[in-house]
């Protein structure tokens, strides 16, 4: 295959002379872009898998390279609105030569389908729908994944430890971002998945010595202090424990404390005032 010289925009197409068969695509400049496909054929980089298996196994002397057609538009390419035109006209050229010489089904085109570089829009046909559902059909594309599938990948992912980098990473990158809070319905289908969830072996030796660690111990007591010395903790607290002695839930609790600390049941049961606490007693009653 032989690199070109010529500045022209167009469709061109990578012929093979053994198997007579075509790749056709499109470009603004054509000679940049059939040099690109040599670089990487003859490295053997191509992502067209097709085209990259046919040239290892017969070589680039039995490729001929062949402009089908050249695409001309009035204006400066510099400007987006007349790249744009371009694009659409190679577009729709590209997709009569597709279909022309058959090169999805019979050639080394991946896609039946012509996509411009800068994605622009087009009309498909029934015939390149049906291509593509025969390309695609048997492949996951957007869809669940089986139970098989979700069992083996949860397998290989149990007990994968993570390194100190890729922590301080996810770290760095969580840090400043806004999350969004869940909803009470989301909270519950949450829970309700975490449940009988066992941890893995290696994650329970890892909290364990995060929880052994002083510093951890020294960020657990701060903030259970913060979470004390706020007042409306307190009035929440209280209005919780008023509500747990009221009612028939409050009644029943009422009669089982009662049985418990009556008698033997009670740890005060046996024991005597000293005879100076006895005098303090009597002394706050007086002052009061």
């Amino acid at each position: 295959m032989k690199e070109l010289d010529i500045y022209i925009s167009g469709i061109y197409c990578l012929y093979n002379k053994i198997t007579r068969k075509r790749y056709v695509g499109q470009a603004i400049v054509i000679q940049s872009r059939v040099n690109d496909h040599a670089k990487s054929l003859r490295k053997g980089t191509h992502y067209n898998l097709k085209l990259q298996n046919t040239f290892n196994k017969y070589g680039p002397k039995i490729w001929k390279v062949q402009i089908l057609e050249e695409v001309v538009v009035y204006g400066n390419l510099k400007k987006k609105k007349v790249r744009k035109r371009l694009n659409r006209k190679l577009t729709v050229a590209e997709q009569f030569w597709i279909d022309y010489y058959d090169s999805y089904d019979n050639g080394y085109n991946a896609r039946p389908i012509a996509n411009s570089p800068l994605g622009t829009t087009h009309i498909t046909s029934e015939e390149t729908r049906r291509k593509l559902s025969k390309a695609n059909k048997g492949q996951n594309l957007g869809g669940k994944l089986s139970l098989k599938t979700r069992e083996k990948i949860s397998k290989g992912l149990e007990d994968r430890p993570v390194s100190k980098t890729t922590r301080k990473r996810l770290s760095k990158a969580q840090k400043g971002k806004k999350r969004r809070k869940h909803t009470k319905a989301e909270k519950k289908k949450i829970s309700k998945a975490l449940r009988g969830r066992k941890k893995s072996s290696s994650h329970i030796q890892h909290l364990k010595e995060v929880f052994a660690t002083k510093k951890y111990r020294k960020k657990h007591r701060k903030a259970m202090q913060k979470v004390f010395d706020d007042p409306r903790v307190h009035e929440k607290m209280s209005v919780s424990g008023k509500k747990a002695w009221q009612g028939k839930k409050g009644k029943k609790r009422r009669k089982n404390q009662k049985k418990k600390f009556k008698g033997k049941g009670n740890p005060f049961y046996g024991k005597h005032h000293s005879k100076a606490t006895k005098q303090e007693i009597s002394e706050s009653k007086r002052h009061s």
